[in-house]
This record gives structure tokens, sequence and C-alpha cells, in this order.
């Protein structure tokens, strides 16, 4: 590891207006000097490494991406190496710390280069399984044991390490006794959060008994030990859940259950004016588990109108690329839309043409942009056969 973090030489990062330069021949933070970290206590320092993990959890648009690495990164450096920071009796502090870090390795948002990248990524992994076992922490072993599944389901071939690794995450987990604590550290819990991706590697896998008692698992026994609250945790649960109900023809009740556990939860505790992570998704992914259903309106003017609107489907690239590793990106859901509206109007109608073209503009660049990445690859399959039917529609249809 130590080597790994000392590849980082010389890095210049623009930072809105300042430059953060990170040199560790000669270890700066943020324009702290080493030399002035020396005398720092521990209490001192504990503050140091929150203020820097509270700035990379702030910090997380396209353009803020490298510079998060670096709040987490400059954190971890502190934590190893500062004069006196093996003085820190809480070394729990790290967990933050690896998870932030982690994320940035599956947003892309680091400062190497592809091979490095995954070096790195293998060994951060492998540094924070460690560290939670060596300190018998169970909720933070098993929110490694997510990392270490996700990060084997990101290589080629390795979906049966990562559903494996599940697996001790399972034999480990209890809601009762680690989401709270799990929630309290990382902002949501992510240990329950992989039982939902799990779903994914089975569908890829072609599991399907495997895939319908994780479903089963995740929407009737874990769903209910989760804080109802957290809005933004049962997202990242029931999303993967349920895309691949949906593949399956159970688009309404989908929509059905995504209404009730979040969409309806989120108006409750939070309501007009708020605000929560993915909630710019919300209207299409209802309207899509909706129409895959079989839900139409009487009339489909409204959904038309909104669908041809210009910034539907415009979304953040930061928000993107955290949605499509778990089911579905905002542009695939809207040009799967798009496909399902244009094959519900009649063959003269003047919109169907626009909504082909919106389509195919909308899920081409879906897959420039993540077609690419393993993590993705439901989303990316789903985005290919939509495709597929838009390019089948098209020459049938319109020409």
């Amino acid at each position: 590891m130590k080597m790994l973090l000392l590849m980082i030489l010389n890095t210049k990062l623009e930072c809105k207006t300042r430059t953060v330069l990170i040199a560790f021949s000669d270890p700066s933070v943020t324009g702290v000097k080493k030399t002035a970290l020396e005398e720092v206590g521990p209490e001192a320092l504990v503050h140091i490494i929150q203020a820097h993990v509270l700035s990379g959890r702030c910090l997380g648009s396209a353009k803020e991406g490298k510079a998060k690495f670096l709040a987490f990164h400059n954190a971890l450096e502190i934590f190893l190496h500062a004069p006196r920071s093996q003085e820190i009796k809480d070394r729990s502090l790290v967990y933050a710390i690896f998870s932030g870090l982690l994320l940035c390795c599956k947003s892309g948002t680091t400062l190497f280069s592809k091979n490095i990248a995954i070096e790195y990524e293998e060994e951060l992994v492998q540094s924070f399984v460690n560290t939670a076992r060596q300190n018998k922490d169970p909720a933070h072993i098993c929110r490694a044991l997510a990392a270490q599944a996700l990060s084997f389901a990101g290589k080629e071939g390795q979906l049966l390490k990562a559903i494996e690794t599940q697996h001790k995450l399972e034999s480990l987990y209890s809601a009762e006794d680690h989401s709270e604590l799990v929630s309290q550290v990382y902002g949501s819990d992510r240990a329950a959060q992989s039982y939902g991706v799990c779903a994914l590697w089975y569908d890829l896998l072609g599991m399907e008994t495997e895939l319908k008692q994780q479903i089963d698992y995740v929407i009737l026994r874990l769903l209910p030990k989760m804080d109802p609250k957290n809005v933004h945790n049962s997202f990242m649960l029931l999303f993967p859940v349920l895309c691949c109900m949906k593949k399956r023809g159970l688009g309404s009740q989908a929509k059905a259950i995504f209404n009730s556990q979040i969409v309806q939860k989120f108006d409750k505790y939070y309501g007009e004016g708020k605000s929560t992570f993915f909630l710019p998704m919300y209207k299409s992914v209802e309207i899509l588990f909706g129409l895959a259903g079989g839900e139409w309106l009487s009339s489909s003017a409204e959904l038309i109108n909104w669908a041809l609107k210009p910034e539907t489907g415009s979304f953040s690239y930061h928000m993107e690329s955290g949605a499509i590793s778990i089911g579905r990106d905002g542009k695939g859901v809207v040009a799967e839309i798009c496909l399902l509206l244009a094959k519900h109007q009649p063959h003269h109608d003047s919109c169907i043409q626009r909504l082909v073209e919106k389509s195919i503009r909308l899920v081409q660049e879906s897959l420039q942009r993540f077609g690419r990445i393993r993590v993705n690859e439901f989303a990316n399959e789903e985005n290919q056969k939509v495709l597929a039917a838009l390019l089948n529609f098209q020459s049938i249809r319109l020409n």
C-alpha cells in the first residue's frame, strides 16, 4: 500500500479557485506541510482527518471528482504518516477513508492510469478487509467484504468470486446488530446494499433460483429492518432488485414497491424543497416500471410531451455513475421510455420519429460513457437490447 501511495508524486490539481499540491517526497496536506503536523497531538489529528473525510463526502460533481479523491487520500496520508498518528486510539477512523477512496475508484476519479488504479483498488480493498479483521469489528468486516465483492464484480470472469465473498458477508451480517453502525460511519448501509447488487450478478450468470431467493430476501426480510427515513439507502438496496423484476415482466410490482418504499417515504419524511442523491431519477424510474408493466394512460400525450422536453434525460455525471452500477442509468431509463412510447403510438403519429431519435441518442451516449466498465454489465446489456430494438423498430416502422 505504501509504495502505491507514493506513486502520486508532484501531482497538481486545479480545485476551483485554489491549487492543491501533493508532493509526497515532502508531503503537504492541502497546504499544510508535514513539518507543521509534527507537534499536533492525536486529538487534533482526528479533527483534521475528519475534516478531510467530510470534505471528500461533500465533493461529488464530475469537476470535483479528483478533489474528492485527494481529500480522502490526504486523510489516509495523515492517518498513516503524521508523526503522532500512532497515538490515535480509535483506529476505526480509517474505515470511512477506505470507503471513500473505494467509491472514487469505482467512479474512475483517481489520479492513476487504468492499470495502476486497478492495482491500487485491489490493495486498498485487501487492506480494508485485513484492518477490519485485525480489529475484530464485524460491522466493518461486512462493509469491507461488500467492497471486496464489488471489486471482484468489476473484473472479467470473477462474478463467482464476488458471489463467494457476498456469501461470507451474509454469514456475518445482522441488520439488527450492524445496520445502524454501518449507516453512521458510511452514510448508508453499504453492507446491506450488497445484497441488492448481488441480484445483478445472479442475473448475469443465469442463476434464476438464487436470484428469486435474493429478491425475496431483500424485499421481505431485509428491507423491513432498514431505517425507512434513509431513502438513499432504500434506493441503493432496492433498485438492483427492482430492475431484475422489471426485466422478468414484473414491472407493475416493481413500480408499486418503488413508489411505496422510496417515493412515498421521501415525501413523508422530507417533502417538497428537499433533496436526495437519486431524486432526479424517481419520475423516470416510476414511468419505466409502469410502462414495462403494461400500465398506459388513456392518453399518452402528457408522457410524450414530458419525454421530448430537452431537459428530460439530462442528469449529472456523478449521479449517473452511481446509478448505472446498481441497475440502470438515467439516460438508459429515459431511452427505454421513449422506445416504449414510440411503439405504442399509431403508425402515422408525427412524434414517433422524434421519440426514436432521442432514444437512440440517449442510449448511445450511455454506452459511450459507461459501456466499457465491467461493473456496469447489467445496465450495459439492457441498454444494448434497447438500442437493438430501436434500430429494428426504425427499419420496420420508419422506412
